[in-house]
């Protein structure tokens, strides 16, 4: 006598596509997302404010726009240097706010990019 359950079927139940993952379904692995430290923009803004601007973009792994910001800062110190002993230090006046505007600037950039990089589908 044949019982329903005599054994394991001969053939699968279901087609060998069933058995993975259905069509609609992305089969592309994707990476896990990166996470920064919040503290990058901060790191950007204070070192810009003593002039070393394009640290936080190095540090988001933009070499080429943050190794640009840095070396052209370390012209305009050069540039700076005879210009502020010239004018006995009051060239400070405007080279202060220049530096802490372009700090400024920076900051929010590298807070967009580490944004950009953390949720790509958002951007």
């Amino acid at each position: 006598m044949d019982t329903p359950h005599s054994g394991p079927p001969t053939e699968p139940m279901y087609p060998a596509e069933s058995m993975h993952a259905s069509p609609m379904v992305s089969q592309t692995p994707t990476a896990p997302a990166k996470h920064y430290s919040s503290l990058i923009p901060w790191i950007e803004f204070i070192a810009g404010c003593f002039g070393f601007h394009g640290v936080g973009l190095l540090m988001v792994g933009k070499r080429g726009s943050g190794g640009i910001w840095l070396g052209l800062s370390i012209a305009k110190h050069l540039i700076d240097a005879p210009i502020i002993a010239f004018t006995l230090g009051f060239a400070l006046i405007c080279l202060i706010p220049l530096d802490v505007a372009i700090s400024i600037y920076l900051a929010i950039n590298v807070r967009r990019i580490i944004h950009r990089l953390e949720h790509p589908a958002l951007a």
